[in-house]
């Protein structure tokens, strides 16, 4: 679950201005303009989906960000490649709250599958690997699927893999997370 995480932060905050700038060819100042309002609006996002999260489970926002994902990730980049700067912010900033409803509750929700006694370390392996492996090779991989497909939405389909992936184990998961929170609660 952490590197759906690793590929959605790199996608809207590293891979996101190369893509503007390559494939989209926004001039620096555009795309800059974009990351700002980005990032103000993944700030702002992040302790709202927290609260929400809270409110009504870290599960069930976790996958309505991933599913939010999955349907806005093809019109996002068919939008993005309309230069229309309006849009692209409107487009970006949707997406990145969507995002940030799947990032929001993954720390708590990391620290509830790990128990006391090695949770740090646990945390930090997932943490760290799925940056290293992931974060390193996704900006590689996204540009390489648009050279061999042609195609300007060709990120999409990656992140539609992992995003897929993701929901698929919360989906199978559930009953398993669950029980366990039953369990531990039960034995207090």
């Amino acid at each position: 679950m952490m590197f759906c995480k690793v590929v959605k932060i790199l996608s809207c905050f590293i891979v996101m201005p190369a893509y503007l700038s390559r494939i989209v060819f926004l001039n620096g100042y555009e795309i800059n303009c974009i990351t700002i309002i980005n990032i103000v609006v993944y700030m702002i996002s992040l302790p709202i989906f927290g609260c929400i999260a809270d409110k009504y489970g870290k599960i069930l926002v976790m996958r309505i960000g991933l599913f939010m994902v999955i349907l806005l990730i093809i019109p996002f980049y068919y939008f993005l490649s309309h230069k229309s700067n309006y849009l692209v912010h409107l487009v970006e900033a949707i997406f990145v709250s969507s995002c940030a409803a799947y990032i929001a509750p993954i720390p708590a929700f990391l620290c509830d599958l790990y128990g006391v006694e090695f949770r740090i370390s646990a945390i930090s392996l997932v943490y760290n690997t799925s940056s290293a492996i992931f974060g390193g090779l996704s900006p590689l991989i996204v540009f390489w699927l648009i050279e061999m497909t042609g195609l300007k939405i060709a990120p999409a389909m990656y992140i539609i893999f992992f995003s897929s992936f993701a929901l698929l184990l919360f989906l199978n998961n559930n009953k398993t997370y669950l029980f366990q929170k039953r369990f531990e609660y039960d034995s207090i």
